[in-house]
């Protein structure tokens, strides 16, 4: 090769060197160009889709909101398995379908424990969804809900002995984080117990084991960090809460016990805030059992019983008196009659003394049991053992259906009550009804039992805004007339359903608090 074929060769390839560096600047603005296109495309996404700009903390908290624990344990559930039921039971944990949706969502999902902190087991949870929420939780506090109410037709999941199985092999993979547990809830559904060896119920045999081997757990192994306890079963078959490990609940704050007998678990529950029983007859505690135990209870605050709480006699003999069960905590007081029992108001106000209790509510009762409530109330004279009950304030209804005259005899046997708060049902009939009803006795109506009052709340107007203007204009109107001591209505936000001028006019003569609900107290955590 000579000198002047060398010098060319040595030129082209300078300009295909320089070419290839032009083509490599043009290639790399075009991919800035290109990155800047893009991220101004997902800047204009972003504002059709607002849920993008959110910060990862505010998508979490939001998705918390989804997670299964929140919703009532007896709808829905974890029912995601690789089972035969698939095709039926197609819902599959919230936090588990946001991590399919993306890349980002996915990596929120995993790196936020406190969403995968609940476990519904059922027939339908797969062993690898327990153990995914088991590890995936990491540290965070667990909530266990033992629920078996939901089924199909797939006879292997729903035979007797395949459920108990399966369920002691979840147990297995949850009983070893046992000092997580945070909330457990065991929910058993209502109805027929078995047919033909298939779990139709958690009420059989089936459920005894499932319910035995769930709560023994406790007896053995001390659950730190346990706050809520609720077990729920109504069974024909005697099933009895074990004795729990003494000082193996030390955080426990709530319990909610229907349909078993709790008299050997008793003594590990004095650390309690709130107790809720429903116990079958024959397998409640003594009324010194009962006593001793409150009195072992030095916070407890809020007292549910849905019929009695102890064993009772509906003829005592003349020289019996119970024991006075004295319970200075209790703030707040929830009863509910059972069908088959109703002579609760009749002793319970004869063996009960609450110094403290301000909040008496009823709820869920028949009439005829209401009935029988305030024929019980004059009886025993309720209003000479008002000494027992001496910070009585308020009264309050909740799903029940009063006739007007038990509300009057009520409050008339109640004199200490002052706050008067009734679902829609009731509260229009019973303020009418307490004003004629004085009238037609030749009373003057400052003497009806309205003129102790001085807050009345109503609940559930909401889709009744003509209903609560009316009611709420009665009562104002006949505040003014008569001079009653109501100060101050509470309603929902049904009330805003009013023309503006209409509520102004209520507000300018009586203080108006809307509320978005009624608030619950603390025993509302498990109705």
């Amino acid at each position: 090769m000579d000198d002047a074929a060398y010098k060319e060769i040595k030129a082209t390839l300078r300009s295909l060197d320089r070419r290839a560096a032009t083509i490599e600047a043009a290639v790399e603005k075009l991919k800035e160009e290109l990155q800047s296109n893009r991220a101004e495309r997902q800047r204009l996404v972003d504002l059709l889709t607002p849920i993008n700009d959110l910060p990862s903390e505010t998508l979490a908290d939001i998705w918390d909101y989804t997670r299964e624990c929140h919703k009532h344990p007896r709808v829905g559930g974890e029912n995601w398995s690789h089972g035969a039921c698939r095709w039926r039971f197609k819902i599959a944990p919230s936090v588990l379908k946001m991590s399919w949706v993306s890349r980002r969502w996915r990596g929120v999902a995993l790196t936020s424990p406190l969403l995968w902190s609940d476990l519904v087991v059922s027939p339908h949870t797969s062993l690898e969804l327990a153990r995914m929420k088991v590890e995936r939780s990491q540290s965070c506090p667990l909530t266990i809900i033992v629920n078996f109410a939901n089924y199909c037709d797939d006879e292997d999941i729903h035979d007797s002995d395949a459920s108990v199985a399966h369920f002691l092999s979840l147990m297995e993979v949850i009983q070893p984080h046992v000092a997580r547990w945070r909330t457990l809830e065991f929910i058993g559904c209502f109805g027929i117990m078995e047919m033909s060896g298939h779990v139709t119920s958690i009420n059989g045999p089936a459920g005894k084991t499932i319910v035995d081997a769930c709560t023994g757990i406790l007896a053995t192994t001390p659950a730190t960090q346990l706050m809520n306890i609720r077990v729920q079963y109504d069974s024909d078959l005697p099933v009895e809460l074990p004795e729990f490990m003494r000082g193996g609940l030390p955080a426990l704050r709530r319990a909610t016990v229907h349909g078993m007998d709790v008299r050997s678990c008793l003594p590990a529950l004095t650390s309690l805030t709130s107790l809720d029983l429903r116990i079958p007859s024959g397998q409640r505690p003594t009324p010194t059992q009962l006593r001793d135990f409150i009195l072992a209870c030095p916070d407890l605050s809020t007292l549910s019983l849905h019929g009695p709480p102890m064993e009772y006699f509906l003829d005592p003999p003349e020289d019996y008196n119970y024991p006075i069960i004295t319970a200075p905590a209790v703030r707040s007081l929830r009863i509910a009659f059972n069908i088959d029992e109703e002579h609760l108001g009749y002793y319970f106000f004869k063996a009960f003394s609450l110094p403290n209790v301000e909040t008496l509510r009823i709820h869920d009762s028949t009439q005829e049991q209401l009935d029988l409530f305030a024929l019980q109330l004059r009886e025993i004279d309720f209003t000479g053992r008002i000494d027992r009950f001496p910070k009585l304030r308020k009264f309050s209804s909740h799903y029940n259906r009063f006739s007007p005259d038990s509300a009057r005899l009520m409050l008339q046997y109640m004199p200490t009550i002052t706050d008067l708060e009734m679902d829609h049902f009731d509260m229009p009939q019973v303020t009418r009804y307490l004003l004629e009803y004085a009238s037609s006795q030749g009373q003057v109506r400052a003497c009806c039992p309205l003129v102790k009052l001085k807050t009345l709340t109503w609940n559930n107007a909401t889709n009744e805004p003509v209903a609560t203007e009316a009611v709420l204009r009665y009562v104002v109107a006949e505040r003014i007339t008569c001079g009653f001591p109501i100060a101050k209505l509470r309603v929902d936000r049904g009330f805003l359903q009013l023309h503006a001028d209409v509520q102004r006019w209520y507000r300018e003569r009586i203080d108006v608090e809307v509320v978005p609900w009624i608030p619950q107290d603390e025993a509302g955590y498990f109705i």
